[in-house]
């Protein structure tokens, strides 16, 4: 853990002088390698492209996109976090099965027909197996990695279940009263 963590710090150091060097030019870039975990490498011209797809999210769904260089350097950030996520899926052996995927595309696809969803996404089907398949990966990590940290007692369940009973009986008789 301690070197992957290591290793994020150097990536996100990098990631910034790279960030740093592209303000400073006005230069035409090459494409390039941005960052790299592990074998996986994010391009210029890949981060760009997923930079643009974030913006063109971001309008569709009505919301104010940050500037161009914070949504850059979120789109990366994130990139990095999943790359580091999915290398520890590798080391611990965990996997998505076939049928995994399938029952996770079925329920995104909400009843329409699965290649209507994958249509509606932009991306081809391959594209979109792949990004199901890490997304139930990271799942799977962020749970297993959680999983001995949190500790609650059957009585942490009854208190939170009377507490909660408590508050929404009192705003059901609060809203009869208005």
């Amino acid at each position: 853990m301690c070197n992957i963590r290591l290793s994020l710090g150097f990536l996100m150091m990098g990631a910034s002088i790279w960030m740093g060097m592209a303000h400073a030019s006005n230069a035409v870039l090459e494409d390039r390698i941005v960052a790299a975990v592990g074998p996986q490498v994010i391009t210029y011209n890949e981060l760009s492209s997923q930079v643009a797809m974030a913006m063109h999210q971001l309008e569709q769904s009505g919301q104010t996109a940050p500037s161009a260089d914070v949504l850059r350097h979120e789109v990366l950030q994130s990139w990095i976090d999943e790359q580091l996520q999915l290398s520890l899926a590798e080391q611990w052996g965990i996997d998505a099965s076939e049928a995994a995927v399938n029952a996770a595309i079925k329920r995104l696809a909400h009843g329409q027909p699965v290649s209507d969803w994958i249509k509606a996404t932009g991306v081809s089907q391959a594209q979109a197996r792949s990004k199901v398949r890490s997304q139930l990966l990271i799942m799977q990590v962020q749970t297993r990695a959680l999983a001995g940290q949190v500790h609650i007692t059957s009585r942490q369940v009854r208190d939170f279940q009377r507490a909660y009973e408590a508050e929404h009986t009192q705003v059901h008789v609060l809203d009869w009263l208005s």
